[in-house]
């Protein structure tokens, strides 16, 4: 037993097992070889699981919606963003597939790619809607890369793009955007008859409403052609 024990520390507390919690190490003289090689077999176990977490680290994927806040039918850039891990080696390899929701849709024409490989749109559920990413690569030193590309829609509506959104390869899926859609401020008209004898009087609103949560506006304005028949009065 005496000889076991002494040779417990030298084969298996390497730097990352002295990590753990080993005080039952001061007891071993009391326990019993197959309980005390069990012991040691879990040490080192778990000292190679840290050391593989510390090399599988992988490029974090990130987007952005600019603006996040836009009007029916505008653009908004739409950022895919590929973060180096610490030391910003090379990275090859790398893609990822977000779907967006479906009433949103990529504009025809990209607006930038620094990641390198194959980029395409297609559509699942929405006009292209869609895009994907293959053998996108990072060269040494790089701390990182983005795709950017503009987005567009008509249904206002609050649009997040999450997790659930995109697939991976070679990176680490932290997708968390929202894009927000407002629809333009509503021109009605109403009057207040119906029939106007020759010579007779009556009225009409025109009035502009805006969404509740949507900007506000300025420089608004609006024409109507009334018929040739109507002479128009003093606004008020």
């Amino acid at each position: 037993m005496n000889h076991l024990f002494r040779h417990f520390p030298k084969v298996f507390l390497t730097e990352k097992a002295k990590q753990l919690d080993l005080a039952a190490v001061f007891f071993a003289n009391k326990l019993s070889a197959p309980v005390l090689s069990k012991l040691a077999a879990l040490a080192f176990a778990f000292g190679l699981s840290l050391l593989g977490t510390a090399a599988s680290a992988q490029p974090r994927l990130d987007s952005t919606f600019t603006p996040t806040n836009m009007m029916s039918g505008d653009v908004s850039i739409y950022s895919m963003d590929i973060t180096n891990v610490v030391g910003n080696p090379a990275q090859s390899g790398l893609g990822f597939q977000i779907t967006l929701p479906s009433a949103l849709g990529f504009v025809a024409v990209m607006t930038s790619n620094t990641c390198g490989g194959t980029l395409s749109l297609a559509t699942a559920g929405g006009f292209n809607n869609q895009i994907t990413l293959t053998g996108g690569s990072i060269a040494n030193t790089v701390a990182g890369c983005s795709v950017r590309w503009g987005v567009t829609g008509t249904a206002p509506n609050t649009y997040n793009v999450l997790l659930a959104n995109a697939t991976v390869t070679g990176l680490v899926n932290n997708l968390n955007a929202s894009l927000v859609i407002n629809p333009y401020p509503m021109l009605s008209k109403s009057d207040n008859v119906t029939t106007v004898r020759p010579g007779g009087f009556g009225s009409f609103v025109l009035r502009i409403s805006n969404t509740i949560g949507a900007p506000a506006w300025s420089g608004l304005g609006f024409s109507d052609q009334l018929p040739n028949w109507v002479t128009p009065g003093a606004a008020s």
